[in-house]
């Protein structure tokens, strides 16, 4: 565990992070690119999970890992943490322990529930200010949070606004994002996402990715944790694909071409993408119930 923590300390991970929460929900995505000027490395797990807060960081390595380290101290697996108490530390150890020509290297997602019980996310960029923003429902960093930010302007242009209502809305969404960051030549897609429900996290991602900072049977059953995430990507890929497929059928509305068989066809994909939804929370349920087993909570 040692040694790989010391192989990557010197990385720039500016890759890309992706957070997205509703009343009641939250998703963090990352990409587990690490890059330099000269080499590119893939596997790195960039968040750090508490049991009701996450973290990912986008950055030079070497600070991310001394910053997981930091917070692992502060704040076990297994005890609830405020994001005012978690901001507040992530900002000292920024001030004290990183010197000031470096803290402009790293930026930071913080997702988790205020003292009132809300969740939200909350960005920081030492390079700019001394503190973290406001929570909101949505935030992006790293060097795909350009591609990231295009996608959301269009949409909002467009009148696309995707539907953040449940705990799938906004997986499918963040997956929208990922595609949109992948277009980045420093981000892969490898991903690890941190699902936020009643009041708890759950971690899930590729099994290629290298997790560290998470509970002790996580990164014990992490091959099995891999599947579950393979099979919910799967489900999300299909919902996103009939997405796409009605979108394209309509687009003829452009020539004045749209018939009755288009709609039809869009009126049977409604249909599926509404059971295949359906069929999706049921999967993030299921992994939820096997993740609270598994940690024994």
């Amino acid at each position: 565990m040692r040694f790989f923590h010391f192989q990557v300390q010197a990385a720039t991970l500016m890759t890309v992070h992706i957070a997205l929460a509703n009343q009641n929900h939250a998703v963090l995505f990352s990409d587990s690119q690490g890059s330099t000027d000269r080499s590119e490395s893939h596997g790195w797990h960039k968040q750090f999970v508490g049991k009701n807060f996450a973290v990912g960081v986008a950055g030079h390595g070497l600070i991310l890992f001394r910053l997981f380290d930091h917070l692992q101290s502060q704040f076990s697996t297994g005890k609830d943490a405020t994001t005012n108490d978690v901001s507040t530390s992530i900002e000292q150890f920024i001030k004290t322990e990183v010197r000031p020509e470096m803290q402009g290297t790293v930026s930071v997602l913080l997702l988790g529930y205020d003292s009132a019980g809300d969740i939200g996310v909350s960005q920081f960029e030492p390079s700019v200010f001394h503190s973290f923003n406001r929570q909101t429902n949505f935030g992006s960093i790293g060097s795909g949070s350009e591609f990231v930010d295009i996608a959301n302007a269009r949409n909002d242009a467009l009148g696309l606004g995707l539907p953040l209502g449940t705990i799938a809305d906004l997986l499918i969404s963040a997956v929208h994002y990922a595609e949109a960051a992948n277009e980045s030549l420093t981000v892969d897609d490898l991903l690890s996402a941190v699902l936020f429900a009643n009041g708890k996290t759950y971690l899930l991602g590729e099994p290629e990715v290298a997790v560290i900072y998470a509970h002790d049977e996580v990164l014990k059953q992490w091959h099995q944790i891999g599947r579950y995430w393979q099979t919910l990507r799967a489900q999300v890929d299909v919902i996103s694909g009939e997405i796409r497929e009605a979108t394209r059928l309509f687009s003829s509305i452009r020539s004045a071409t749209l018939g009755a068989a288009d709609l039809n066809a869009i009126a049977f994909m409604n249909q599926s993408v509404e059971s295949n939804r359906i069929a999706l929370e049921l999967a993030i349920a299921t992994y939820f119930d096997f993740y609270d087993r598994l940690i024994g909570r």
